[in-house]
């Protein structure tokens, strides 16, 4: 049996967690300050902090581990749990803005990750399909789990 192989960078779901959880408390203790004090710069900081925690919400919660293994994607995601996607609907990768890609499937689903080293490198020195290349390389090292044309041996008794 072959080991899981990451797609791109991992970060522990609890950790996800308690780092969004921190984020939203400091952007409420931030906006208590503002709505405490009636200066001019109020709505332009309540912005900021709006934009920080959406910001914070898409790196964190948003964005899954995505490893290849050998009959599956598995996919753990902080808030629809841990998913698996067969081999076979993989389609490929996009880059969506700075430092976020997805994973596209045939059946219209996509998963939010944020990248590895190894795929951005692969992306940036090959060319804009380098990552989607690097991931068909991984599940075409996967052993294949279509059911074979021959017949299963049957047991003689």
């Amino acid at each position: 049996m072959r080991t899981k192989v990451s797609i791109g960078a991992i970060q522990p779901l609890a950790l996800k967690w308690m780092a969004f959880l921190f984020t939203a408390g400091i952007c409420a203790l931030v906006t208590v300050g503002f709505v405490g004090s009636a200066k001019p710069g109020y709505w332009f900081g309540l912005i900021l902090v709006a934009l920080l925690l959406a910001y914070s919400y898409f790196k964190t919660l948003h964005t899954a581990n995505i490893y290849v293994c050998d009959s599956h994607f598995l996919i753990e995601h902080a808030i629809q749990g841990t998913l698996q996607k067969d081999l076979g609907l993989y389609r490929h990768i996009e880059s969506v803005y700075f430092f976020a890609y997805r994973v596209v499937f045939s059946d219209d689903t996509h998963y939010y990750f944020l990248p590895s080293f190894k795929g951005l490198w692969q992306d940036f020195t090959k060319d804009s399909q380098g990552y989607s290349n690097y991931v068909r390389r991984l599940i075409g090292n996967a052993p294949s789990t279509t059911p074979s044309s021959e017949p299963a041996p049957s047991a003689v008794g």
